[in-house]
């Protein structure tokens, strides 16, 4: 039996989802036994504001051995290092070949990678990154035979995301953290983990790759209706934490003025101690819900219906107001938004907008049937009940008033009719207002710092 080699990745990251350090054990199979080769640091990314690059220490010291020649393109001449470079009147020594630094374009597409072995220049104290590798992408994320090269394998390609050159080649597979990704097909191999009902789960940027990406996370966070924090990129997601261990976490990272990230968060998804809805989506259920709370409101529902335009934002493409309880001729669509009546029936009864109608007592006309045609499914009205009291007067006699505990909300479900959360008018207005307050300010001065 030959030695068979195994190589194990470990990926250490902070506290918003970013990988801080990978390291790597190999172990050796032969004749049935195992024997292991350590556990070695193999990559550290470099930060800004994002990532910036991969710090990679060589062989298993903390710097390691690395033999080049340096070229002085000014006259020709060539010189040789071992190990490390030491400038004059510089105590600490300088070690080549373990900083490489990305360029990308617009999408974030890594088109470049420049490494920090340098080019020789003649007074020994300065030295010129080098371009270790380069390619050029077709709109989905292959690589373009010919217009790419590479003297190193830099972990990070399309989109910047990681590479697993193992299961397809080089550049053929990429990990998009709950998902694969093959550029050659423009295809997921298994559905993407946000539903959308007009669109495949296998497309990837909503099959317009030119000018959509699909981030992992984006999103503005609050809490209730408070701003606390962002991931730093703005695709129009609101994230609604609900966990003030959470909110501490995602405060604490806002004051240094760091993103945080929850991982693959968009409309209509719900985390342990979060969830997410777009902006256009909530400004839409808010609106609706102000009508709601109208006259009309007590005897009818109103109701609209949004689809997805692109990657990011929701349009209206259908309006509606009916007398009654119900609402006919609802097209599908990404989004259903419809109010429960804000009055009483007529055994006194109020009708709350936290409880979806059910199949088992309306048939197909219930709001469980219709959820099911739609990704994301929002309720507005008044949520809570109306408590009866009895107070016994002087005389024995019971007098019966009526305690109103009913407050106006936004109810969101998923298309199985699961909540997924609720948030109140205050909290909603607040959201929509957009004030990051004192927090947003301390947030951005110590983002200046940095630059």
């Amino acid at each position: 039996m030959y030695p068979v080699d195994w190589e194990y990745y470990y990926y250490v990251h902070d506290a918003s989802g970013n990988p801080m350090a990978i390291y790597q054990s190999k172990f050796t199979e032969s004749n049935s036994l195992q024997s292991s080769r350590g556990l070695y640091a193999t990559e550290f990314p470099i930060y800004g504001q994002s990532r910036l690059g991969i710090y990679t220490p060589k062989s298993n010291s903390p710097h390691g051995k690395l033999s080049q020649t340096l070229t002085n393109y000014s006259n020709g001449s060539t010189h040789s290092l071992y190990n490390s470079f030491q400038p004059q009147n510089i105590a600490k020594t300088i070690y080549f070949g373990e900083k490489s630094y990305e360029i990308s374009d617009y999408l974030g597409n890594i088109t470049a990678v420049l490494s920090d072995k340098g080019l020789y220049l003649d007074n020994d104290t300065m030295q010129k990154v080098a371009l270790s590798s380069s390619q050029d992408y077709y709109p989905f994320g292959m690589q373009m035979p010919g217009r790419s090269f590479s003297s190193e394998n830099y972990r990070y390609g399309f989109g910047g995301h990681e590479k697993d050159d193992e299961i397809s080649g080089n550049g053929n597979w990429y990990s998009f953290g709950d998902y694969g990704y093959m550029p050659r097909i423009g295809r997921r191999p298994s559905p993407d983990p946000v539903f959308r009902a007009n669109m495949s789960g296998y497309l990837y940027g909503a099959n317009n790759p030119i000018i959509f990406v699909d981030p992992e996370g984006t999103t503005e966070f609050y809490f209730n209706g408070k701003w606390v924090g962002t991931d730093g990129v703005d695709n129009n997601v609101i994230g609604v934490v609900r966990s003030p261990e959470l909110k501490r976490s995602i405060v604490a990272s806002t004051k240094q003025g760091n993103t945080f990230s929850v991982g693959n968060i968009g409309n209509g998804t719900k985390g342990d101690a979060y969830f997410g809805i777009n902006a256009d989506v909530l400004g839409k259920a808010n609106s609706i819900l102000t009508k709601q709370l109208k006259k009309k409101g007590k005897t009818g529902e109103f109701s609209a219906v949004m689809n997805q335009d692109g990657e990011s934002n929701f349009k209206t493409t259908f309006e509606k107001f009916q007398s009654g309880d119900g609402v006919d001729g609802l097209p599908s669509g990404d989004v259903s938004i419809h109010g429960h009546p804000t009055g009483l029936d007529d055994q006194g009864r109020p009708s709350r907008a936290d409880l979806p109608s059910l199949r088992k007592d309306f048939g197909e006309n219930s709001d469980e049937a219709a959820f099911e045609n739609f990704n994301t499914n929002i309720i507005v009205g008044n949520n809570g009940v109306i408590e009866p009291h009895f107070n016994t007067q002087e005389d024995g006699s019971l007098k019966k008033t009526v305690l109103d505990k009913r407050y106006p909300a936004i109810n969101i479900f998923n298309n199985k009719s699961e909540g997924i959360g609720t948030i109140k008018r205050g909290e909603a207005n607040s959201i929509l207002n957009g004030d990051r307050g004192k927090l947003g300010k301390k947030f951005d001065k110590a983002n200046e710092k940095k630059k």
